[in-house]
């Protein structure tokens, strides 16, 4: 075989070995996109369901303790009222505890609130900030993709034993601590 034929042929083979490369590229990129797709989409379920949790805790908490709050009103206004009747026999503390004790269960009923919304504000904090992390984790990937085919664009990729593998060059020396690092051909 001559020179042109060979060099025809090797022309041939860089060709498909950049079409392999590009088609590897182009998975890569689909791949992250699909994670991005899939991690923004469980993200928004989460908040969407944890939402809803807190959303029908907070009314049943609120129906609750309306209902006991209503109920310590109704009592409070019985009370009052049986003072009145008696009002010669009994003192103004009775009064005082009545009022107290309302108040004391609207301020329990004030603090389980609180409690619940700040709970819910917690767990909508921790899922942005997990999403905040696997929006930093798509874009390294993304950089590493273009990093990638910017300076091992020629590289030639092929499947060794159902793993991705690369083509070195086995005559120049290997590099690293333990030799794990090869040039690859070409470069």
């Amino acid at each position: 075989m001559d020179a042109e034929k060979k060099i025809m042929a090797m022309m041939v083979l860089a060709e498909d070995q950049q079409k392999a490369a590009q088609s590897t590229l182009d998975e890569l990129a689909k791949q992250v996109g699909d994670i991005e797709r899939r991690a923004t989409a469980a993200v928004r379920h989460e908040v969407r369901e944890t939402m809803q949790s807190v959303e029908a805790q907070t009314i049943a908490a609120f129906k609750d303790h309306g209902d006991a709050i209503k109920g310590a009103v109704n009592g409070a206004h019985g009370a009052v009222t049986a003072i009145q009747e008696s009002i010669k026999g009994v003192s103004w503390k009775l009064a005082l505890v009545a009022f107290l004790a309302a108040f004391g269960a609207i301020a329990a009923f004030a603090m389980g609130a609180y409690g619940l919304v700040f709970w819910q504000s917690y767990q909508v904090h921790d899922l942005a900030s997990e999403k905040a992390a696997l929006v930093q984790e798509v874009a390294r990937l993304e950089a590493a993709a273009a990093d990638f085919a910017k300076r091992a664009g020629k590289a030639n990729l092929s499947t060794c034993g159902g793993r991705l593998c690369i083509e070195v060059d086995v005559t120049a020396k290997n590099w690293g601590k333990n030799s794990e690092f090869a040039i690859i051909k070409g470069y």
